[in-house]
């Protein structure tokens, strides 16, 4: 069975705008899935560690060149 992961680009975005899109997406999401964050917001991944935390697991992310890909998990 193919996983389908949504897709969320915040780049040009300031922070705290990508946190807000990142909540309002994980929202309309069910359980399980995933989502691909892109950002070049640096303080993104440690604001969803912590303020996510109980909404979401993080699986991954990349830092290529400032651009931050983080695939999530909605729990």
């Amino acid at each position: 069975m193919t996983m389908n992961i949504q897709f969320l680009d915040t780049i040009g975005k300031t922070c705290p705008i990508p946190l807000y899109l990142t909540n309002s997406k994980l929202k309309q999401m069910s359980h399980g899935e995933r989502l691909e964050v892109v950002s070049d917001c640096a303080s993104l991944l440690p604001d969803l560690m912590s303020i996510f935390h109980k909404r979401c697991r993080v699986l991954n992310w990349v830092n290529e060149n400032s651009i931050f890909r983080i695939t999530l998990q909605k729990t």
